[in-house]
């Protein structure tokens, strides 16, 4: 557990995303598994925590050393996109209509000439008090980012910013995603979803996909996930395979 706790720690520094898996999900998932004696879960769960805490601890306190603020992860860009998101429909994101928006808003205008992490602290707090406003809006954009943008087919269109035309590349999307997503979700089913090893893979790829729904999603930000939908994909492939074999086989 102690590497356990070394190999997430390397992970949540590469990518801020995986933080809440090493930090939280791991532990969790560790006092569930070993509920059975959980005295031995909870000092297994201990070494994990401090490991991780031990090894994760040098980058919140060299932020801290940097920014005078306490800084869990990297400072890039996240608050600004979690703010401008619940301002901007994602449907128009990136296009000029959403930089119209933005020049407009005076919180946006208000962030000119901020450092980056006294930009990322004015634009989390903007972005909370937006949602403390409109907390049921923000849960369903929570849900509908969750449960559908991230496991969206086809791209938003984007006219103009294909070079192959939308339609090709909608061609495409359903060609790959349109079947893989779909057989991943069979064989996850067809698993068994058994301990050990499906709770990490369903913690890993619900933390990383709830932090991203939090801020922003898009098709590219499940690219954690996809190995895993791969493979999913190709287990249930195969035992459809080893089925109509044996169909086959009892046949003749």
């Amino acid at each position: 557990w102690a590497l356990a706790a070394l190999v997430t720690v390397a992970a949540a520094l590469t990518n801020t995303t995986f933080l809440p898996f090493g930090l939280v999900v791991v532990p969790a998932g560790m006092l569930w598994l070993g509920r059975r004696d959980p005295r031995a879960a909870l000092r297994a769960a201990a070494v994990y925590a401090a490991g991780f805490c031990a090894a994760y601890s040098p980058w919140p306190l060299r932020n801290h050393a940097r920014f005078g603020r306490m800084i869990l992860g990297a400072t890039a860009g996240a608050a600004s996109s979690f703010y401008i998101y619940l301002l901007v429909p994602q449907e128009i994101g990136g296009l000029p209509e959403q930089t119209a928006i933005t020049a407009a808003d005076p919180v946006v205008q208000g962030a000119a000439g901020l450092d980056p992490a006294a930009s990322e602290a004015y634009f989390w707090k903007a972005g909370f008090a937006r949602l403390r406003a409109e907390p049921l809006r923000y849960a369903r954009l929570f849900a509908w980012r969750y449960c559908v943008d991230l496991w969206r087919v086809t791209p938003r269109p984007r006219p103009g910013a294909h070079p192959h035309g939308q339609r090709l590349l909608a061609a495409v999307s359903w060609a790959s995603d349109g079947w893989l997503i779909p057989a991943a979700a069979v064989g996850a089913v067809l698993a068994g979803l058994t301990p050990p090893l499906f709770p990490w893979v369903l913690g890993l790829v619900g933390s990383v996909h709830a932090v991203y729904a939090l801020v922003l999603t898009g098709i590219r930000y499940r690219f954690s996930s996809m190995p895993w939908v791969l493979l999913f994909a190709a287990y249930a492939l195969v035992l459809a395979a080893r089925r109509l074999a044996a169909r086959r086989g009892g046949a003749a």
